[in-house]
């Protein structure tokens, strides 16, 4: 009977071999990377200490760590540690603090509370935070930290605060943050990480919770997006509402980066110092349909002439104070647009047809000016333009208003109301510009005192560019007109040279002088 036993050929017995090295090899990869949980058995509260983990040595890449409900845990820089790269970490700790070094998570991680005052935390995966304090040092990488619904964080000290995001980080708020400069000044770079190889990408936050900024008065908090040059220039940062954004105190918060707007934004003036302290946007906003503008305090627009501010339809502005102070405000067909006071500075404020623009008051100086596209619309009782340009081809209504420096421009009317009273001059002299076709109409009484100095009006002006045809003045009110020793008023035309000579212009009465 023949055996049935066969010799295994040389080459099978050597593929065997590998294959159970292989195993084998796996299977200590496996251990090496198996969860690791903090004891505490080392008698501190620091993670660079390795008998502190069950495993009796650090963290390590690969390896995802769990942290029990204890009172602290440290993560630091100290002697021959300056970082650790795990894969995730789960910690219900009532705080995590980390005070230096870099820490990298690899994937989804959590923390029960974080307390970051120094440090790089690093991540391309999402972070879970249910409270804590981010008071110094940064976070960057492409995923997403999120203050959990429920959660209160607080961002900045009772001092000076820097803090850094970079390489597209997503800062998300669903819960409450309270962002504080106390007695120092707060900055939030948004397209920065110290200490660290930049990343391309700004980062961006998201508020779809509450957040609160309280700047003590002279104190301001800023959030900008450094330059990090051609491909990194900061500007895909952006500061992203759809929660409620609330403004107090009597410091100045200021925006550098984009503002996007669909929630509520609130500005409260300080109750013990009612005069400092404003909202600020110096770069482009968007308010989109549902979002608002509202509170008692100041709202801020500028950052120079290419700033713009976007008020889409559906969305309404009812705050105490809006000032254009560089760049230009728009105002769409369907927004609302009804502040206690608007001040027109160097900037630009554009009204849209169909938009509702009724603020309660106006007041114009500088180099500023107010485009009414095809609107007609009655100014506010005590309107001042000491200086500024009014054009368009709608008609303007001012009552009781005082213009000292005003200039008009387009083939609409400017029209003071029968029954109210509009003072140019009021004593302090000045001038009225008008070109490209204006009507300047009295219907009420128009008082023109020069005070003690001369008064000029110029019915073809260049001085906001020239526009063909020359403008007019039609009284069919009283026009009073009071002027002093060596003083004098004068109506004239500029001659601008061809068609443009000014030869048009033209002052009708059919009322009083």
């Amino acid at each position: 009977m023949k055996s049935l036993h066969r010799p295994v050929p040389a080459a099978a017995r050597r593929a065997f071999r590998l294959s159970a090295i292989a195993t084998a090899v796996l299977f200590a990869h496996c251990a090496a990377a198996a969860d690791v949980s903090w004891t505490g058995a080392g008698g501190s509260s620091f993670w660079d200490v390795a008998t502190n983990w069950d495993t009796g040595a650090r963290p390590d890449a690969g390896q995802s760590v769990t942290i029990g409900a204890v009172p602290l845990v440290t993560f630091r820089t100290a002697s021959g540690f300056t970082g650790a790269t795990v894969d995730s970490i789960d910690s219900d700790a009532a705080n995590f603090a980390m005070t230096g070094g870099t820490l990298t998570l690899s994937g989804p991680s959590s923390f029960a509370a974080l307390t970051q005052s120094g440090g790089i935390l690093s991540s391309t995966a999402s972070i879970s935070i249910g409270g804590g304090v981010w008071s110094n040092g940064s976070q960057r990488g492409a995923g997403i930290t999120t203050v959990t619904s429920g959660s209160t964080f607080t961002l900045g000290t009772s001092g000076a605060a820097t803090l850094y995001a970079d390489g597209g980080r997503i800062l998300r708020n669903e819960g409450t943050v309270n962002a504080s400069s106390g007695n120092g000044n707060f900055t939030l770079d948004l397209n920065s990480a110290p200490g660290a190889t930049a990343l391309t990408g700004a980062a961006t936050i998201e508020n779809a919770g509450t957040f609160n900024f309280s700047p003590i008065i002279n104190r301001t908090a800023t959030i900008s997006a450094s330059n990090g040059g051609t491909s990194d220039n900061g500007l895909d940062a952006q500061f992203s509402n759809t929660g409620t954004f609330n403004k107090g105190g009597a410091g100045t918060v200021t925006f550098y980066v984009l503002f996007a707007n669909s929630g509520t934004v609130d500005v409260t003036l300080d109750a013990v110092n009612p005069t400092f302290g404003s909202l600020a946007f110096m770069r482009n906003s968007i308010w989109s349909a549902g979002s608002s503008l509202e509170g008692t305090g100041n709202a801020l627009f500028g950052g120079g002439v290419a700033n713009t501010n976007v008020f889409q339809a559906g969305s309404s502005v009812t705050a105490g104070r809006v000032t254009a102070f560089q760049g230009t405000v728009t105002i769409e067909s369907g927004a609302v647009f009804t502040p206690s006071l608007l001040e027109i500075a160097q900037g630009n404020v554009v009204v849209m047809p169909g938009s509702t623009f009724a603020p309660v008051q106006l007041e114009m100086n500088n180099s500023g000016s107010l485009d009414l596209r095809s609107n007609d619309i009655t100014l506010p009782n005590g309107s001042l333009i000491s200086s500024g340009l009014i054009k368009g081809s709608g008609t303007v209504t001012f009552e009781e208003a005082v213009l000292r420096g005003a200039r008009f421009k387009g083939a609409g009317t400017a029209l003071f109301a029968a029954g109210h009273t509009t003072q140019l001059g009021a004593g302090q002299g000045g001038s009225l510009d008008a070109d490209g076709g204006r009507i300047l109409r009295n219907e009420g009484t128009v008082v023109l005192d020069s005070g003690l100095t001369n008064w000029v009006a110029d019915f073809n002006s260049t001085r906001d560019g020239a526009e063909a045809g020359s403008a007019r003045l039609e009284n069919a009110g009283l026009l009073d007109m009071k002027t002093y020793l060596n003083r004098t008023i004068t109506f004239g035309a500029s001659n601008n040279g061809g068609a443009d000579n000014g030869s048009a212009a033209r002052f009708d009465n059919t009322g009083t002088l």
